[in-house]
């Protein structure tokens, strides 16, 4: 999910996801069904539809996608509280955030640790020279103590 959603109240409609709402549309339609997925530009996907128009009979769907321009209005549960759940769906995404830059930084330590054993295990001389960017294949790699070379 992008940050933005997280400083709007888009989040909002994120922590429904699972949940049975009502929609209403900017064409008077009323839409009631599961949500199943949001997006930051609150499109939303329903599962187990129903399309009610103002005037005519009630369409059922078993999944339908709304594009978030057409929404008036999301009517909520009466049971729920809006504020508990979004600070619970903000502090979920800001862990979500924080295991994700921890999971990057362990890749990119697991790759700069092959690249190391790989120099090692090639011979080291123990002048030090081999210790300078030997992070990637094909990145700057030092031949000596006074040149840098590019190397593919």
């Amino acid at each position: 999910m992008p940050r933005r959603s997280s400083n709007s109240l888009v989040a909002l409609l994120h922590a429904l996801q699972g949940r049975k709402v009502i929609l209403e549309l900017r064409n008077d339609v009323k839409i009631s069904g599961k949500l199943s997925h949001c997006d930051e530009y609150m499109n939303l996907l329903m599962d187990d539809a129903v399309w009610q128009p103002l005037q005519g009979p009630a369409k059922p769907y078993p999944f339908l996608f709304v594009k978030g321009r057409n929404l008036r209005m999301v009517h909520l549960p009466g049971d729920l509280n809006p504020a508990i759940l979004l600070d619970k769906h903000i502090e979920q995404m800001k862990k979500q955030r924080v295991t994700a830059a921890l999971d990057m930084i362990n890749k990119r330590h697991e790759r700069m640790a092959k690249g190391s054993s790989a120099t090692a295990a090639a011979g080291d001389t123990g002048d030090g020279a081999s210790e300078a960017y030997k992070y990637s294949s094909w990145g700057l790699r030092r031949r000596s103590r006074r040149s840098v070379h590019l190397c593919c």
